[in-house]
């Protein structure tokens, strides 16, 4: 995904593209000792925007090892940073991109109302920025599908799960 693949386009960052790397293969254990590694060094540096990419895609690596509370505070810590940053693009994409973790987060843990507070969130501002026929408006509306799924209310599950369906039919056929 973008964040990601930012992350990984500076040669400093090589220890968080080797957890990049380890995540994709489904070793998460191995990708967060990295992900750790580079933060530290991103920390020293005190690259900001930086930082609140690796927190979050350390709590995404989290969540998949079930840690599920330490994953809300890598990511609201994350959501924290993005708030300060300079650049007003900065602040909105990165705040859009882990109210959709966020909200995975919350669909695992079964808070669905404030599942679907921020996955609206991020619909919205994703919209706003991107317009409605972006990918990432696509997964928050996957995401939403998923959490009414997962309470039983399959009209709205098909619902949101039909915009996202549409949405990624029409950018990549």
């Amino acid at each position: 995904d973008e964040i990601l693949s930012e992350l990984a386009a500076h040669p400093r960052n090589i220890d968080i593209q080797i957890g990049i790397v380890y995540y994709n293969l489904g070793n998460f254990r191995i990708a967060l000792n990295y992900l750790n590694s580079g933060l530290e060094l991103l920390k020293k540096d005190q690259l900001e925007l930086d930082v609140a990419k690796t927190l979050s895609y350390l709590g995404i690596v989290t969540k998949h090892i079930g840690d599920f509370i330490k994953a809300q505070k890598l990511i609201e810590e994350s959501i924290d940073l993005y708030k300060k940053a300079d650049q007003e693009a900065d602040r909105k994409e990165g705040v859009s991109w882990n109210f959709l973790q966020l909200g995975s987060v919350y669909n695992y843990t079964g808070d669905y109302a404030k599942a679907e507070m921020v996955l609206q969130k991020s619909i919205e501002y994703y919209t706003k920025l991107y317009g409605e026929k972006h990918f990432n408006v696509a997964w928050g509306f996957a995401y939403l599908g998923n959490r009414y799924f997962l309470t039983g209310d399959y009209d709205k599950a098909i619902l949101y799960l039909e915009k996202s369906f549409n949405i990624f039919n029409e950018l990549y056929g």
